[in-house]
């Protein structure tokens, strides 16, 4: 039942908090009473690229006694905006904390402004410098030190893409964290250990039908410029379709375009947000995504398994948006991207994970082995998906992560709300 275990989130890059579907970002709200703005090197490792301003934003006005919990957004997430954290605060995770929120560079114009060439197109060398996860994971820590001071303890909050960049900070800055939760994180480095593909499309497509495989093909042999558009089509099916019914979507879908019957991409173009997400990544917000999925896709080694006789929806439409970047990887001028979780079993933050068993994003085997990391650890496996709906209907979802924030590990009140969930759990 896991479908295309794409683990990384680029073409989920819609996908929000709290069980929404994916869609596109509405236009922004105003700025919050409570944002502040630092100036920060634009490159924390070459500062003659000069500075830009950072935004973050608080829930409401700072309470020296209560908890600091960071919401760490990825730079392929849009829920974390200005005039957004009170909001979020009052829906999720109630008053007991004092929630931040950063802007990420990556929607900020003064960053991406810095990455285009005179021609006013990416120069993918220096978005490479500015938006590498190393620069966020050093936001992260340039907004700590601004809000409680260079000694001081901050809880880290993350989902998906977020999830993971919260696991890289806590592996460069994770003695400044007392707590950490975190939600189907995807770690590439453990596919690649692990050898768990991060797109199984071709053999669930096989396995459905195997003269479907042969009818792909030859649709898009005979459609050569709509490439693209059918994979992505076909990559982003699955969180449209509900899981009884894909394999008949799929079929369907495959059957119609090896009949010329293109009527049926067309559909799929607005009710998928192909066309959205083809624009996204053709504006200045595709250049920090494009990255990030570099950093996500390449330490797995997806692109050397690539062949001509199969089709790798997820795999083939990344390596279409990210081949300048590939390139600049190949050639070795920039560093292969690795996050691998060594410096985890040295750490004493407490470490709360949730997954799901049918995450369509994230294999839960590689959310097992990134738990076991970490010394002081809870990990409970869903018998869910990517957006846990079925624990978060219940609420239990909200609940267990607020009362691990409040209250710790090793608390009774985790310990009931963990209790209550059972029924959720996933049992092999």
């Amino acid at each position: 039942m896991t479908i295309i275990t794409a683990g990384f989130l680029c073409l989920i890059a819609f996908l929000e908090v709290f069980g929404r579907e994916p869609n596109v970002r509405s236009q922004a709200p105003p700025a919050s009473s409570f944002g502040r703005t630092l100036q920060v090197p634009l490159d924390y490792n070459n500062t003659y690229l000069g500075t830009a301003p950072l935004y973050y934003e608080l829930g409401a006005a700072f309470d020296k006694a209560k908890p600091v919990v960071f919401i760490i957004a990825d730079g392929q997430q849009f829920y974390v905006t200005r005039g957004s954290i009170a909001n979020l605060q009052k829906t999720i995770f109630g008053d007991d904390f004092n929630i931040v929120g950063i802007v990420g560079r990556g929607f900020t114009p003064e960053f991406t402004r810095a990455a285009l060439d005179d021609a006013g197109h990416p120069d993918w060398l220096t978005a490479w410098q500015i938006f590498n996860s190393g620069q966020w994971i050093e936001d992260i820590e340039s907004v700590r030190q601004d809000l409680v001071g260079k000694t001081g303890k901050i809880f880290l909050y993350g989902a998906s893409g977020g999830g993971t960049l919260v696991h890289e900070y806590l592996m460069r800055y994770g003695s400044h964290v007392a707590r950490c939760y975190t939600e189907s994180a995807a770690v590439p480095d453990l596919n690649r250990e692990l050898r768990i593909g991060i797109d199984r499309f071709w053999e669930e497509l096989g396995a459905t039908n195997s003269d479907l495989q042969p009818m792909l093909l030859n649709s898009l042999r005979q459609h050569p410029a709509e490439r693209t558009s059918i994979l992505l089509a076909l990559q982003r099916q699955h969180f449209f379709v509900q899981a009884e019914k894909l394999a008949t979507a799929r079929s369907d879908f495959i059957r119609r375009l090896d009949n010329g019957d293109l009527s049926v991409l067309e559909v799929a173009r607005k009710e998928y947000q192909v066309d959205a997400i083809l624009g996204l990544f053709n504006s200045p917000t595709g250049m920090p995504i494009s990255v990030r999925e570099l950093e996500f896709i390449y330490p797995t080694g997806a692109f050397e398994r690539m062949r001509p006789n199969r089709v790798d929806p997820y795999i083939e439409s990344e390596y279409t948006f990210l081949k300048p970047l590939v390139e600049l990887v190949n050639a070795g001028k920039i560093p292969i991207p690795a996050c691998e979780p060594l410096a985890a079993h040295q750490l004493n933050t407490e470490v709360f994970l949730l997954a799901g068993r049918w995450d369509e994003a994230v294999d839960y085997r590689t959310s097992i082995a990134l738990a076991f990391s970490y010394p002081v650890h809870q990990l409970f496996i869903a018998d869910d998906n990517h957006l846990f709906s079925k624990l978060n209907a219940s609420g239990l979802r909200s609940r267990i992560m607020r009362t691990f924030l409040k209250y710790g590990l090793r608390s009774s009140e985790l310990k009931a709300a963990l209790q209550a969930a059972e029924s959720y759990r996933w049992k092999e």
